[in-house]
């Protein structure tokens, strides 16, 4: 499943940072094991010993302000929304730092929102959105409404009503 694969990638990443090693004969049950194992030390480690802010892009913020979401500006929010919601979010820091996305918090979920391109503007789309664990997701209803928060964001970008963004639904 999709999931699976997230959680995988994100292994490969953890190990690597670590430097440790995944062995592909490892059940699913381990791999996730080791996952949140890995997450949180990474978490300890780098991201709440050594709070900064983090480098965000000015449509993210403006999406903040716009919507009232909960951006996470700081490494160790990053490291306590991993905590609270049991997820390996913290180990986004560098897409952050780059550019490519932003987290939100918004009623008990964590939302990462991607930067994409539409006839040379930059826009915006729902990347993952799940709760605690990866295992709750947001209802319907809720989901709807921050797609339309997005939509609108973006039709103020393009002047386009309804852009049609692929939705990424996967776990964080």
């Amino acid at each position: 499943s999709n999931t699976n694969c997230n959680i995988f990638h994100d292994s490969l990443k953890m190990a690597k940072t670590l430097n440790k090693k995944i062995n592909c004969s490892w059940s699913l049950r381990r791999l996730k094991e080791e996952h949140d194992k890995w997450a949180e030390e990474i978490t300890d480690i780098v991201f709440t010993d050594a709070n900064r802010e983090m480098d965000i892009c000015e449509e993210f913020k403006q999406f903040a302000k716009q919507t009232g979401y909960q951006l996470l500006t700081q490494t160790k929010e990053m490291a306590l929304e991993g905590k609270k919601m049991n997820h390996c979010v913290a180990t986004y820091v560098n897409q952050v730092d780059n550019g490519s996305c932003a987290i939100y918090h918004i009623a008990d979920y964590t939302l990462q929102i991607f930067i994409k391109w539409d006839d040379g503007k930059r826009i915006l789309s729902m990347g993952q959105f799940s709760g605690y664990g990866n295992n709750i997701l947001p209802s319907k209803e809720l989901r709807e409404k921050v797609q339309k928060q997005i939509n609108k964001f973006n039709e103020n970008i393009t002047g386009k009503k309804n852009i049609k963004v692929k939705e990424i639904n996967n776990t964080i």
